[in-house]
């Protein structure tokens, strides 16, 4: 009988786990996680008479958030999902000290304000010769710029892959972080042309989703830490909580495979070269998030939130209106804002303390939203993670190429958000892979 080890009890553990325990009945099975708690980054407290997510905070049910979807209805969690209010349909952007309304459509690309000149850009993109990549590797603001134009990358690409990424999209992979727009560019000479062209990938799941597939944005009723608390429900006799690897080796010894979901620059400490110098490639942003939770509602617009671009200078990445993005998340009739200070643009993040980003949040959205209601909250909780997104910046596919060929004929297997993609949806999606693929197969017990 195969013998399986995962370190880490993050999602990209807990669903690996079970995907290796449907598929393998048999399987002797161990997850090993430091913390007393599992799910890694996805944490939902309640503050204030609001459950107020501390990482991820909902999924687009769109595409690879299928396989969110099909991990809920496995878990018999369907009736716990919420759908989005349709106010977070509007998502603004802070620019030359207000808020401007960004485009929710294709439609709106041609009434906003942000994109005058829209059409004529498009069109440009869409019909005429654009000027061919300089570099293999091209950052995502050259992609952008050279296809669409400086204002559109710094006006719309900057802010959009902040909030994503907490990163710069001058450094940024295009080929790592917007790869079917390369390939729409390499098969039809446009991106556009590429979008008409071919639908968006479909997830391979079983069974169909109905109208959860058609909301812009779900989660989950009392927090996404529920599906995480769920898999630890499901796999507590495999969970070994509390406890630290600070060596492969003997895990190496005792088990068939050893599947790692930790972040790069943990598994690094534990291997050798090459691999330990691929995975310090890794580079990662901090993120501070700042709740702040008001009995009464203060003035702010309808919506989902707004992100600022990194041209603003201002002090933080953008802001979440909570209580009308998922008003079921909410017990009382106030209003609940998470805001987000950080990432790699933030070059002397280290130096500020907790009260320093609980300051800098009221005094920004009192300024922000013009309201001295937001410097005197009913509730607050500082979240600081010191290494919280794996940024793929240029080079990166090189380095999961090198991790690839270094892993390939070992015991080890090498997963998480640095390999999988950052979304939830995206370490689902690769947990579902890694247990079934040849990697684990080759392993006589495992088929």
């Amino acid at each position: 009988m195969a013998k399986v080890a995962i370190l880490g009890a993050g999602i990209s553990g807990l669903t690996t786990a079970w995907y290796l325990k449907k598929k393998y009945p048999g399987i002797v099975l161990d997850i090993f996680e430091k913390r007393e708690q599992a799910g890694g980054n996805i944490r939902s407290i309640s503050l204030g008479g609001h459950i107020t997510e501390l990482g991820p905070r909902g999924i687009r049910p769109k595409g690879k958030g299928k396989y969110f979807l099909e991990l809920v209805h496995e878990l018999g969690l369907q009736e716990q999902l919420i759908k989005a209010n349709k106010a977070a349909r509007k998502r603004y952007l802070y620019m030359d000290g207000k808020l401007e309304k960004l485009p929710s459509g294709p439609l709106d690309l041609f009434g906003s304000r942000l994109l005058k000149g829209a059409w004529k850009t498009l069109r440009k993109e869409f019909l005429d010769k654009v000027p061919a990549a300089q570099s293999d590797d091209e950052t995502v603001y050259e992609f952008v710029e050279r296809r669409f134009g400086a204002y559109f990358a710094e006006t719309l690409a900057d802010p959009l892959f902040t909030g994503i990424y907490a990163g710069d999209i001058r450094k940024l992979s295009a080929r790592a972080v917007i790869p079917h727009m390369i390939e729409s560019e390499e098969k039809y000479g446009s991106v556009l042309k590429g979008f008409l062209a071919e639908p968006a990938e479909e997830a391979e799941v079983e069974g169909s989703f109905g109208d959860l597939e058609k909301t812009p944005l779900l989660s989950i009723r009392g927090g996404m830490q529920e599906i995480c608390d769920r898999l630890a429900e499901e796999l507590a006799p495999n969970l070994r909580l509390e406890t630290a690897i600070s060596s492969l080796d003997p895990l190496l010894a005792s088990y068939d495979k050893v599947i790692s979901t930790l972040p790069a620059y943990v598994l690094a400490g534990m291997v050798e070269e090459p691999l330990r110098t691929c995975l310090q490639s890794v580079e990662y942003a901090p993120i501070a998030l700042v709740a702040l939770n008001f009995n009464e509602k203060p003035a702010s617009p309808e919506g989902f939130g707004y992100l600022v671009a990194s041209g603003q200078e201002q002090p933080i990445l953008g802001c979440i209106f909570n209580d009308q993005t998922f008003p079921e998340l909410s017990v009382n009739k106030g209003a609940s804002f998470t805001v987000m200070i950080g990432g790699s643009r933030m070059k002397d993040f280290f130096r500020y303390s907790k009260e320093d980003f609980l300051s800098i949040a009221r005094e920004t959205l009192a300024v922000h939203l013009k309201s001295s209601r937001f410097r005197v909250p009913d509730a607050s909780f500082v979240q600081v993670w010191p290494q919280a997104i794996p940024q793929y910046n240029t080079g990166y596919m090189q380095i999961l190429e090198a991790i690839k060929k270094e892993t390939k004929k070992g015991k080890l297997v090498v997963s998480g958000n640095f390999i999988s993609g950052i979304a939830v949806s995206d370490c689902i999606r690769h947990a579902k892979l890694v247990a079934s693929q040849a990697l684990l197969a080759e392993s006589p017990e495992l088929k």
